[in-house]
């Protein structure tokens, strides 16, 4: 993943919308949809639960980077 995938990666698994992640990281929701999707296609999956799961069986993310 890119350094800009991995920051959209964490804000989602801190339960942040698409919104949410874009005032924060200076983006359009768009974009941050895009983002979302093009991590989705890498793990070859088609949910956010998925996605997440995923995401903390890669080590990726954890427990820890909950809010």
């Amino acid at each position: 993943l890119t350094s800009r995938e991995m920051q959209v990666l964490q804000s989602l698994a801190k339960g942040r919308s698409n919104r949410e992640i874009g005032e924060v990281l200076g983006v359009s929701p768009k974009t941050v949809e895009t983002h979302r999707g093009n991590i989705m296609r890498k793990f070859g999956v088609h949910s956010i639960a998925t996605l997440l799961v995923e995401a903390m069986r890669r080590g990726l993310i954890g427990l820890e980077n909950q809010p």
